[in-house]
């Protein structure tokens, strides 16, 4: 048998017919028409491999016109080339699949290597040394599967078909395979990943903004554009029974990819071939087989009841029309579909207020140490004698208020609270209502996928995949139905994504390939409550409340440690996402360089509605503490007291508009990969992104321009600036940005073969990310928003819930006003086009990969990442530090200057309080800047991953991961850390919310040698082999450090109109001893104590140290497989995920004066879940 040297190469063409000189003006050519848009060519991102390699003579010298056949041994289909010139040949856009390669020319024996193995993405090198004879002999090879990568850079892990298929996925969602790479980490530790097409990327890869990887299914874009800046959203989530193969490359890959925060997910979807083969297969769980969750099981409240039933098939082949149409070598098709049904029991767990504290009684009313909190009138607040600048109250006589005092509106609200029905926790009660409510979920999803080859040349295939969701909430309160059904239940929940391709593969000639591709996808979202339609006029609100509104629902009310009636209006949504996806790439090969070149085109359309009307009103205990009403107190103050008095802390109404948003992307790159000599190669890239910003069907967006000088300057008589600006007015275009020519994002790789078993592998490259500014920023003039003015200083009540609006309500003004527009609101959801950057990373890595055995490799890497220009919302109307001083008098009330100017809001009043006025923009309440591109954040990781390829029955992988990400606040919308100071950027430099510092994860499939054909029981009868042969076992384990823990304040006393507050450390030590901590003290409460006022809190963005439970989980399975024929296998599974039902406990209270600080109350992950399967294939 001859020897055979094989190692991966990055593709190659033969340049034996196009010159260089012609292929540079072809290739300028495709570039200038694709800017112009005569081309919608869009960059072609390969999800196929290619077979390359140096044929030479025994002798080492090159060998030309060599023909090259590559078979495809599963559809019988053949790609032939010839060797150049320098003896090098090329067969491109090959899909993951079993080849045979053969090699002929006369004088020399004919080479064969069988059964050679190819990858999603992969590029294998094939270097073939042909020896003396006649053409009739033949040196045949039997290939095996290449261990190490030698020709490039780039970090990752390829899912064949077998694990994806055979590992335990819970929810059987195939994203959730990313997390078994070095590097990924879940938004949440202890959760996989979603499946909806908001969360189906909510992962971070080596460091990279959370929600922001690129995903690729067959080639074309699942990632679109989100209505939330800065997040991504996906149009598939296809069957884990419909994909071949699943890759992710985490670090410095190919300037082919881009638009991506950190890595690079690459899915294939199963082919047919030109045997039939189907699968028929149904998974079930039942919760009289799982375990119940910590708390629940210690409260002694019984588990409840869950019914997941899934079920599929698919089938796949050659394309068959008895005497029509024979498409075997030719036509195939892939057919699937799945279908879910889940009825899940949810325990429904709330906090309603006493029969007592319903009649205004809190006498009986305790903290967590069992302390009466004593409630005062609000409607007693006076300046204090003794202190000069302060306030007093006093307290209710008895703790108890009169029915008199009684807000209309919130005594009609509070008789659609049920009974509590729960003793509750000890003294807080909190907890005190338990239900046990079904919802209900339906899940179908389908792929058809059609291969094509319209000669030995050209092929094509067309995949459409989709998915439709249906969720049912279920009701809470008893007697339903009621329309103050409390937050998340109540609403319904429908979702369809779709995806499709269209993909068309042309061999030029042996030289060049073209690849001309489109891709679409959708994803539609639309939930709404239950009880659309209730008119808040029938609580006792005014009926203006309901004037303009797009719809009507129970008014948000927030309650402070109080669940409050009512579901939260943001559930009222309607979306579509969707993007137009072309690609296109040419290939080809010079000398020793391999050159590839492409162009991209996507078209992002947004269509989206949330909340367009909404009431909100929110209650604190600072509505009722004292006698300092300022001074936060455990033993002072409570919410549901100052929601009974009407007395609010903040609110308003909008009336909003459904805006339809759009943006265009291009991207192009060439790739030269140079073999610099048989062991060094070089990855040179270069990537250009051009993307326009976002505009609006209807010229509905504005920008906020806070430079810019505003008209009330001369009619109040002072020095004012900031104003919106308008594509019809002042902003001189339709986007909000001005497009971004200077994106380019180079790339550098360099992999040395140290020995046969032996790679060193270094890159760098920068890649630009999907940026905030293409999604949906209409403005506070085309949502107008009218707030609750509950106080005038802070502490005396003003408007109260009865009449919250008595001024008006403000509707909807458009563009009219110009740099006055939406003047009585504050800036909010508002861009500032100069700070709206499109964040990059710069991807650093160095690996040394080992090939140990046959089947054995190891890989230890060091991966960097620098992130730039995250984006994060900044509060810019904050007073400046030096002003932050009670001896300014900052919360006194001072004649307002634009009273009479302003109609409505807090500045419509005529007293303010002096600290607006000294605000940067005083004429605003507030100013927060959307999404500047502001963040940063620094990665540092040692990884190491052992894998062993699946042979004779096993496969497994071990990786390890050491690990800290360091942020300044940009990590994402829903996970990041409040600010604090405005004018320190620094102060919040500290460990991200999503910093893990280790994370150890295992997987593997393991066929036991025992039965039939296997190393023990080879005669095994077949009863004997029925019982105790054909088992085998897979599992994952992981195990993982916690996120470290944020902390904050009960009350906001720095008094800095606009910053935010942080507790004070004592400066001792919080951690506690293992045998110290416990649910109940997870760290020392005492070393954090409340701020002085006016000061920010000493205490960082996330703690150093302090650390919520580390996630530990092993899920495994176990199948019986029985052979009914040949070819038909019949499969038995025993699925169990969090095996020793192992709880990770959720976050403690990290509030410096909430009743439960420093308490653990949640399980973060799921208890012990069992499932059984069984799968028939043939």
């Amino acid at each position: 048998m001859k020897k055979l040297i094989i190692c991966h190469s990055e593709t190659r063409v033969d340049p034996l017919k196009i010159r260089a000189s012609g292929f540079l003006l072809a290739f300028a050519a495709f570039l200038g028409a694709a800017l112009v848009g005569a081309l919608p060519c869009a960059l072609g991102q390969e999800f196929t491999g290619s077979i390359s390699g140096l044929v030479t003579d025994p002798t080492g010298a090159v060998v030309a016109d060599v023909a090259i056949t590559v078979t495809d041994l599963r559809r019988n289909v053949h790609f032939k080339t010839l060797s150049n010139e320098q003896g090098f040949y090329l067969v491109s856009q090959l899909p993951p699949s079993l080849y045979r390669v053969s090699a002929e020319k006369s004088g020399f024996r004919r080479f064969v290597l069988d059964s050679f193995p190819l990858s999603t993405q992969q590029k294998a090198a094939v270097n073939i040394t042909l020896e003396l004879g006649a053409v009739t002999e033949s040196v045949q090879v039997t290939a095996t599967a290449q261990l190490i990568e030698t020709n490039t850079a780039a970090l990752g892990t390829v899912t064949e078909n077998k694990k994806i298929t055979d590992l335990p996925l819970n929810g059987r969602n195939i994203h959730t395979l990313v997390l078994l790479t070095p590097g990924v980490l879940g938004w949440l530790p202890t959760g996989g990943v979603g499946e909806s097409y908001e969360a189906a990327g909510r992962y971070l890869v080596n460091g990279g903004r959370e929600s922001s990887t690129a995903v690729r299914l067959d080639g074309v874009a699942v990632d679109m554009t989100s209505y939330i800046p800065g997040l991504t959203n996906y149009s598939a989530v296809p069957s884990v029974e419909g994909v071949e193969e699943f890759r992710i490359q985490t670090n410095s890959f190919s300037a082919e990819y881009g638009r991506t925060g950190g890595g690079l997910v690459t899915m294939v979807t199963k082919s047919g071939t030109n045997q039939l083969r189907g699968t028929l297969y149904e998974f079930l769980r039942n919760s009289r087989l799982d375990s119940n969750n910590f708390f629940a099981n210690a409260a002694g409240r019984r588990l409840g009841s869950f019914k997941r039933n899934e079920f599929g098939a698919n089938a796949s082949g050659p394309v068959l029309f008895p005497r029509l149409y024979d498409g075997r070598n030719r036509s195939f098709f892939f057919a699937s579909y799945e279908g879910r049904r889940v009825r899940s029991g949810a325990t429904i767990m709330n906090s309603l207020p006493t029969e007592l504290e319903r009649q205004g009684d809190f006498s009986q009313t305790l903290n967590s140490a069992g302390q009466v909190r004593v409630v005062y009138n609000p409607f007693s607040t006076a300046p204090d004698p003794g202190r000069p600048g302060q306030f007093r109250r006093d307290p209710f006589p008895g703790n108890r208020i009169p029915s008199s005092l009684f807000d209309p509106v919130a005594a009609n609200a509070q008789k659609y609270y049920p009974q509590p029905n729960a003793p509750g926790l000890p003294f807080t009660r909190q907890q005190n209502f338990v239900l046990l409510g079904t919802a209900k979920d339906r899940n179908d999803r389908g792929t058809l996928k059609v291969d094509h080859n319209l000669s030995s040349n050209e092929r094509l295939f067309f995949r459409y995949t989709i998915l439709n969701w249906t969720i049912a909430q279920p009701e809470a309160w008893p007697p339903a139905p009621n329309p103050g059904c409390p937050d998340p239940y109540c609403y319904d929940f429908y979702q369809r994504q779709q995806n499709a391709a269209l993909d068309y593969t042309n061999t030029l000639s042996p030289s060049a390939v073209l690849n001309l591709r489109y891709g679409f996808g959708r994803g539609i979202l639309d939930r709404a409550s239950r009880y659309l339609g209730f008119r808040p006029s029938s609580l006792g609100l005014p009926a203006y409340i309901e004037q303009g509104a797009d719809l009507l629902v129970f008014p948000q009310f927030g309650i402070e440690e109080i669940t409050p009636p009512g579901l939260q209006h943001h559930w009222n949504f309607r979306n579509s996402s969707n993007v137009h996806d072309f690609a296109g790439s040419l290939t080809k090969v010079t000398g020793r360089h391999s050159v590839k070149a492409g162009a991209e085109m996507r078209l992002h359309y947004i269509n989206h509605m949330q909340a367009p009307w909404q009431a909100i009103f929110n209650f604190t205990r600072a509505g009722t503490q004292g006698p300092d009403p300022r001074v936060p107190s455990a033993t002072a103050g409570v919410a549901y007291a100052s929601f009974l008095l009407g007395v609010g802390a903040s609110g308003n109404v909008v009336n909003g508009i459904r805006p339809a948003m759009s943006n265009r992307y291009w991207g192009f790159y060439i790739q030269d990969d140079w073999k610099v000599s048989p062991k060094l190669t070089l990855n040179l890239g270069l990537r250009w992104d051009v993307e326009t910003g976002a505009n609006e069907r209807y010229n509905r967006l504005s920008v906020f321009d806070p430079t810019v000088r505003s008209p009330l300057s001369d009619l109040v008589g002072m020095e004012l600036y900031g104003g919106y600006l308008f594509p019809d007015k002042g902003l001189g275009r339709r986007n909000n940005v001005e497009t971004e020519w200077k994106k380019l994002n180079p790339r550098v790789g360099i992999a040395y073969e140290l020995t046969p078993r032996t790679a060193i592998r270094a890159g760098y490259g920068i890649f630009y990310g999907p940026p905030a500014y293409a999604s949906a920023f209409p403005g506070r003039m085309f949502n107008a928003t009218t707030p609750w003015v509950t106080s005038l200083d802070g502490v005396t009540p003003y408007r109260l819930l009865r009449d919250p609006f008595p001024d008006g309500i403000n509707f909807p003004e458009g563009s009219k006003n110009g740099l006055l527009a939406a003047i009585s609101s504050g800036v909010s959801n508002s861009p500032y086009p100069p700070t709206m950057k499109t964040m990059y990373n710069q991807q650093w890595n160095l690996t040394i990969q080992r090939a140990l055995a046959r089947d054995l490799a190891f890989e230890i890497a060091y991966a960097g990442n620098k992130g730039t220009h995250l984006p994060l919302s900044w509060q810019i109307n904050q007073l400046r530090p030096e002003l932050i001083k009670p001896e300014n008098d900052l919360l006194s009330t001072v004649p307002n200057p634009f009273f009479g100017i302003i109609p409505s809001g807090t500045l419509g009043q005529p007293r303010v309080q002096r600290g607006q006025l000294l605000r940067p923009f005083p004429q605003y309440p507030s100013v927060e800047l959307s999404r500047p591109g502001w963040g940063n954040s620094n990665y540092h990781a040692l990884q190491l991953k052992l894998e062993r390829r699946f042979a004779a029955g096993t496969s497994a992988m071990v990786s390890y991961n050491f690990s800290k990400l360091i942020s300044d606040g940009g990590d994402n919308v829903w996970a990041s850390a409040g600010f604090r100071d405005f004018y320190c950027r620094a102060c919040d430099r500290s460990l991200s919310v999503y910093d893990q510092k280790h994370r150890l994860v295992a997987n593997f499939t393991y066929e036991l040698p025992f039965g039939r054909a296997k190393r023990v029981g080879t005669n095994w009868s077949r009863v004997t082999d029925l019982v105790l042969g054909q088992w085998q076992v897979n599992g994952i384990i992981i195990v993982g450090s916690a996120r470290p823990l944020q902390f904050g304040v009960i009350q906001n006393t720095s008094f800095s109109f606009g910053g935010g507050q942080r507790p004070d450390s004592t400066g001792k030590s919080a951690d506690l001893p293992k045998s110290e901590r416990s649910l109940a003290r997870w760290f020392d409460t005492a070393q954090f104590v409340l701020p002085q006022p006016y000061t920010f809190g000493n205490v960082g963005r996330l703690h150093p140290t302090l650390r919520a439970d580390r996630f530990e989980n092993i899920d495994l399975s176990l199948f019986k497989n029985l052979r009914i024929r040949e070819r038909a296998q019949f499969q038995l599974r025993a699925e169990a995920f969090n095996l020793l039902n192992h709880p990770v406990f959720g976050d403690p209270n990290t509030t410096v004066g909430h009743i439960n600080f420093g308490r653990v109350l949640s399980q973060a992950n799921s208890p012990r879940q069992v499932q059984f399967g069984l799968r028939l294939t043939f």
